[in-house]
């Protein structure tokens, strides 16, 4: 969804015209590079239909992500907070990422 997210610091012009879902899927985008494993089945299904994407159990409990994927981790976190008036996307009941 955002191509350099895990290289380059990211701006609203990156995601202006984006919807919650989109905010909140490019926000874990960033894990899924890592081969990140999500407990969401509403993530892992969309992830695992990426060709890229390529599961990786040892980076399942605590994801290390560098200092530009984390500022746009919290970048994506609030525009999807802002696009949803407070709340984060809802997915299948269970934690995002």
């Amino acid at each position: 969804l955002i191509a350099n997210s895990s290289a380059e610091e990211i701006d609203t012009s990156d995601y202006s015209d984006f919807s919650w879902k989109d905010l909140c899927y490019a926000k874990n985008e960033i894990y899924a590079r890592h081969g990140y494993i999500f407990k969401s089945t509403e993530l892992q299904e969309y992830f695992d239909s990426q060709p890229w994407y390529k599961k990786n159990k040892k980076y399942t409990q605590n994801p290390t992500l560098s200092d530009v994927e984390l500022k746009n981790v919290e970048t994506l976190r609030q525009a999807e907070l802002d696009a949803g008036n407070g709340s984060l996307y809802p997915l299948d009941g269970k934690d995002q990422n």
